[in-house]
């Protein structure tokens, strides 16, 4: 077998995961969160839009600015990287 870092780090994984399955209005959502009280399914739903918006803001963000691929892996440099682009 072939020895990568990428694939070292499924050796970490657990070999069972339990997902928590829930449709709201036709639409199905799939996570680990176990606990229904904590992660009731309609704040679940509601963070999956958000996270979605998001993601959606971030793509039409890097396309205009032609920054297709964010280098930085921290959330300062992030930051940064984005403020450096804003100004050229």
């Amino acid at each position: 077998m072939l020895s990568t870092p990428w694939l070292a780090a499924y050796d970490s994984y657990p070999d069972q995961m339990t997902v928590r399955e829930f449709k709201i209005k036709g639409e199905v959502y799939v996570t680990t969160f176990q606990d229904h009280k904590k992660y009731n399914k309609v704040a679940l739903a509601n963070h999956y839009k958000q996270r979605w918006h998001i993601e959606i803001n971030f793509n039409s963000l890097k396309t205009i600015m032609s920054m297709d691929h964010l280098r930085s892996k921290t959330p300062d440099m992030v930051h940064k990287e984005i403020a450096v682009h804003f100004l050229t």
